[in-house]
């Protein structure tokens, strides 16, 4: 492999992490929200029969985005320190 395909694969892999990143950003405050709200509000939304059951689900996808997103952080450093 060339150097010019080295760093054009780097780039790739860049730009990849960082949307990735941006999404489970996204995927964090939606979960947030959706959390916060129904936590604080429950009789706003949809009738739900178990309660706890729903936020436990919620809480779920909070920390399984947040999970990811300081997984990608972790590998990223991970392979800096190791390329150094």
């Amino acid at each position: 492999m060339t150097q010019i395909q080295e760093i054009e694969a780097v780039v790739k892999l860049n730009i990849i992490k960082e949307a990735l990143l941006k999404k489970l950003e996204g995927d964090i405050e939606v979960a947030e929200t959706d959390l916060r709200i129904f936590l604080t509000k429950p009789i706003g939304v949809a009738e739900h029969i178990d309660y706890v059951a729903t936020a436990e689900k919620k809480l779920e996808v909070l920390s399984n985005a947040r999970d990811k997103h300081s997984t990608l952080k972790w590998v990223h450093v991970s392979e800096l320190e190791k390329n150094e």
